[in-house]
């Protein structure tokens, strides 16, 4: 299947402004390998976008609703499991020997414990937030913003992340490509958020 995403576009983005890498003496040759990589990234994402859209749609968490709750509740379940168990093993010993002839048993708790281990700790992580977001264009968006990081130095700035600067020109190219093909919409102002993220995120790393 042909990608979404051709020379052409790596043409298009340079002429509207897209850099070249700055951490790099150019030499010969140099500048049709930078092409090249900048077509493969865009190539990764499309390939990556599509997958996303199959998975969740256009608009979000697709087969993982609920799983926040499911964690939750996993945590509940589990500790009733090991109630039941220690129900069971609170018979004689004669009845609860003919079912731990092996070691059964005592493997089985093992088991119990090391999930309700497990249960307790996604439990904890997870706290009381909501099931995640999974949104294609705004995934998109984030890789394409790291890419112009990657080469810029620095992620756009919040007042250059719209169709009248390079930065948002060229992202936005990438962006309204993916819409046209597979559906959906992300707007200036949820570029120019994501841009602030960005920027919040690299200025601490920094």
């Amino acid at each position: 299947m042909a990608s979404l995403f051709t020379e052409a576009d790596v043409a298009e983005l340079r002429r509207l402004g897209w850099f070249r890498r700055i951490d790099k003496v150019e030499k010969l040759g140099d500048r049709h390998l930078d092409d090249d990589q900048l077509l493969m990234n865009l190539i990764h994402i499309d390939e990556l976008h599509q997958q996303m859209i199959k998975e969740y749609g256009n608009n979000g968490t697709g087969k993982y609703t609920g799983l926040m709750p499911d964690i939750r509740a996993g945590a509940k379940d589990a500790a009733k499991l090991m109630s039941a168990f220690d129900s069971f093993s609170d018979r004689h010993d004669v009845v609860i020997s003919l079912y731990d002839s092996d070691g059964e048993l005592t493997t089985l708790r093992n088991a119990i414990t090391k999930m309700i281990d497990t249960t307790e700790r996604l439990k904890s992580r997870v706290g009381h937030r909501h099931d995640p977001i999974f949104n294609p264009l705004r995934h998109s968006a984030n890789r394409l913003i790291d890419l112009w990081t990657t080469v810029a130095g620095s992620p756009p700035k919040l007042a250059y992340a719209n169709r009248k600067y390079a930065a948002g020109k060229c992202l936005f190219h990438v962006l309204d490509k993916l819409c046209a093909a597979y559906g959906g919409e992300l707007t200036d102002k949820t570029l120019a958020q994501l841009c602030k993220k960005a920027t919040t995120k690299h200025n601490k790393i920094k």
